[in-house]
């Protein structure tokens, strides 16, 4: 008798050492989630791309080398390779521009550098898309991008995800307001668009990784929608930080 009792004593502490172990290793590996991650977690849904939109406007025409120069500055400070057949080069109506495009891995790099002498501007614009929820990725990028003429970047995060059925109506409504929570957002403006809901928002909780826009007197770091696509019998989600950009 006594031993049995030994026994279930030791499988007692056993299964508790166990469940510890186990608890410590899934806060952990919460922790080192994103938010973002986390909200998509929330809804079930399945992590697609993660995107970097930046971009910066130069109040002076560039020189073909001027654009080459903040080229080759880009790429390296970003640690991509500069390989010289792939930038393109196109002048037309007093614009000249320079384009370079490189596939690396699971990451795609597009970089815009655009001169119109009319108006007397420069326009740069980075592009980089990584597979899977890579926020600190997409940060890394962001901080590593280098001043050009003393300005700073303006940048725009967007994280894609899916959902493997369709969500149609008052239902994905129901799914922005359970990521909303999880992301401790205030919910401001909403939007209806055909078969695609989305909402504006703010979350203080956001302030680590994105910065607030300021637009009609409200501040936004937060924007979800969502977008069914009948023919693939699936639902994307979409998160931006602070908004999304362009059509979804």
């Amino acid at each position: 008798m006594p031993k049995i009792l030994l026994y279930i004593t030791i499988f007692t502490l056993l299964c508790f050492c166990g469940n510890y172990s186990i608890d410590c290793a899934i806060s952990k590996q919460l922790a080192n989630r994103s938010p973002y991650s986390l909200a998509f977690a929330s809804i079930g849904a399945n992590s697609l791309t993660s995107n970097l939109d930046a971009w910066v406007k130069i109040k002076t025409e560039s020189s073909k080398a001027e654009l080459e120069a903040y080229l080759t500055e880009i790429v390296t400070s970003l640690d991509f390779p500069l390989i010289t057949e792939k930038i393109v080069y196109s002048e037309e109506d007093r614009v000249k521009a320079v384009f370079y495009q490189l596939k690396q891995n699971n990451c795609q790099l597009n970089v815009v550098l655009e001169s119109d002498e009319a108006k007397r501007e420069t326009y740069v614009v980075v592009n980089i898309t990584v597979k899977g929820n890579k926020t600190e990725v997409l940060k890394k990028y962001a901080c590593q991008l280098p001043p050009i003429a003393n300005l700073e970047w303006t940048c725009y995060f967007t994280y894609r995800a899916y959902i493997a059925n369709i969500i149609a109506g008052d239902a994905q409504g129901e799914i922005i307001k359970v990521m909303l929570k999880n992301l401790q957002a205030r919910e401001i403006s909403w939007y209806r668009n055909g078969k695609i809901t989305s909402c504006a928002a703010y979350s203080p909780s956001l302030k680590p990784f994105t910065s607030a826009v300021q637009v009609a007197g409200e501040k936004y770091n937060l924007q979800i929608a969502v977008q069914p696509d009948e023919k693939r019998n699936r639902t994307y989600i979409i998160i931006g930080s602070p908004l999304i950009l362009g059509e979804y």
